[in-house]
């Protein structure tokens, strides 16, 4: 079940609620997670150049996509909500195929959470609020692993429960609980 169904050898650290992300960056490197307890640390799995090439590939069907040297680059959504990013061999990474999975918290976090976290102050959430509630337009930008997504998130509880919600994503990111 672990090695067909599941997340082979990463399973076990698929599991963790805690982990937010993991990533192996070429062939026989070592699994790379980042905690929320724990923080930044490397394991001790890893996979050999044809072991990954073939969970690479697993994963990607998994997520009902592609990926062969003529599409070596993929981003897919798990079943279990996670954002996968896959590199298939040596064409754009130096140390071949390589992947970053992130897993997202089963309860999205709340206005009141950002708020907690310093991350909003209370009048920039409340702005932002009043701009949703309104139906005026913004752009959430930034770098990877910035907050986009849980911005987002987060503010989609001001919408109206009335309101019509359209989200076009190339990899579903967003949980509206509307």
């Amino acid at each position: 079940i672990r090695d067909f169904i599941r997340y082979d050898k990463v399973d076990g650290v698929m599991q963790d609620n805690q982990v937010e992300d993991l990533s192996v960056d070429g062939w026989d490197g070592n699994v790379f997670i980042v905690h929320s307890k724990y923080e930044q640390m490397i394991t001790n799995v890893s996979f050999g150049k044809e072991d990954l090439d073939e969970f690479v590939t697993a994963l990607a069907q998994k997520a009902k996509k592609g990926i062969s040297k003529r599409q070596p680059n993929v981003d897919a959504t798990l079943e279990d909500g996670s954002r996968a990013i896959l590199m298939l061999g040596d064409e754009i990474t130096d140390k071949g195929t390589s992947f970053t999975i992130r897993q997202f918290n089963n309860i999205p976090f709340t206005p009141v959470d950002l708020i907690n976290w310093n991350t909003y102050s209370i009048d920039e959430m409340v702005y932002l609020w009043l701009c949703v509630e309104n139906g005026k337009s913004g752009i959430i930008a930034g770098g990877t692993a910035s907050g986009k997504t849980t911005t987002l998130n987060a503010i989609s509880l001001f919408i109206p429960a009335t309101k019509k919600i359209v989200s076009i994503e190339d990899t579903r990111e967003l949980e509206v609980p509307q």
